[in-house]
């Protein structure tokens, strides 16, 4: 029995289209649906390919590792309800990493979606940068999204015949639950920063710049869904004020989210999947973080790093047309899922 653990909207996202090809293809299969995000799993394939997951309603805690912690016996025990004989988990989550000890922990062999993704700094992000490579030791199969990713594996010691160069889910999901033609670009920004360390570095000299950012360009909007965990750090309203063309907005549906950053003129963010995404939709992206997780889309010419500090700068770039709006697939194409999927139900067929 293949069982796929997540817990996150990344997670949602990414896993949806592999579940959907392994029910396709007749695998065995049961999902588990930690609880670690509840809110922001509305508007995702979460309520779509991944209706059926039983739910642990694990909340989320201020500390990761004590979730984890939290989490991992009662995964353990789902692994033992759903008979798993190979254990799914995506990316670096907290989700990823309880589900990937649980499986160690009941000795279930353990396949690791998006594997190889390095920023080469334990301290961003954090803790995810560390989940990632425990997950990588952990586990048996690596499905790595691009060259890089592969690369990484091979340097951390992962045997080349247990890694497989799938290419990213996320642009299965973009086919699958969106639309991902290019769109001619409006007056506005996507924007998106969550990651713990940019809140532990301080938000108001963030927001401070961001505000100058908004003012040197009027006639620009800039778009903020904003993680709730976000907007309970603002400045209160002596210490800064919202630009007129600064909408904070809530969390927002997956399709909805993908039209907007389609016609945005691009995206600023600290996410990792926003980046795939606009790289896949042909739109350019300021990467606000100081350890870049995401280079190919440096590389292929549509994103340019900052850190968070510049996003002055970043946005000024993305206003003023300095990257080149054009689609790449260098986190892969629409097939990833369907060759995860094929590839894991060869793993039970086999066992």
């Amino acid at each position: 029995m293949i069982t796929v653990v997540f817990g996150t909207r990344p997670d949602a996202i990414k896993l949806s289209p592999v579940v959907a090809a392994l029910r396709d293809l007749g695998a065995p299969l049961r999902v588990v649906c930690t609880g670690q995000h509840t809110d922001l799993l509305r508007g995702t394939p979460a309520e779509t390919d991944l209706a059926d997951a039983v739910s642990l309603n694990l909340i989320a805690l201020p500390s990761p590792e004590r979730w984890v912690e939290m989490a991992q016996p009662r995964i353990a025990m789902a692994l033992d309800v759903t008979e798993a004989s190979l254990v799914v988990v995506q990316g670096d989550t907290a989700s990823a990493i309880a589900g990937a000890r649980a499986a160690t922990e009941c000795g279930i062999p353990l396949a690791h979606v998006e594997a190889g993704v390095r920023s080469g700094c334990l301290q961003e992000p954090w803790p995810e940068e560390g989940f990632r490579r425990e997950i990588t030791r952990l586990a048996s199969w690596h499905y790595a999204a691009t060259t890089t990713a592969y690369a990484n594996l091979l340097t951390d010691g992962v045997e080349q015949g247990r890694i497989r160069l799938t290419g990213n889910p996320v642009v299965s999901a973009l086919h699958r639950y969106a639309d991902p033609r290019p769109r001619a670009p409006e007056a506005f920004v996507m924007l998106t920063m969550h990651r713990r360390e940019w809140l532990a570095q301080g938000i108001n000299l963030f927001m401070h710049a961001l505000a100058e950012a908004c003012i040197d360009h009027a006639r620009l909007d800039v778009l903020w869904p904003m993680h709730p965990h976000v907007r309970a750090h603002l400045p209160t309203r002596g210490d800064w004020q919202k630009p007129a063309n600064l909408w904070l907005d809530q969390p927002m549906p997956y399709r909805e989210m993908i039209d907007l950053v389609a016609r945005s003129c691009g995206v600023a963010t600290d996410s990792g999947g926003l980046v795939e995404e606009a790289a896949t939709l042909g739109v350019p992206s300021a990467i606000l973080r100081r350890h870049n997780d995401r280079p190919e889309a440096v590389e292929a010419g549509v994103a340019r790093q900052f850190v968070p500090g510049e996003v002055r700068a970043a946005i000024d770039l993305l206003a003023t047309g300095g990257l080149p709006r054009r689609t790449t697939t260098c986190y892969g194409q629409a097939d990833a899922a369907l060759l995860i999927a094929r590839h894991l139900t060869s793993l039970v067929e086999e066992s």
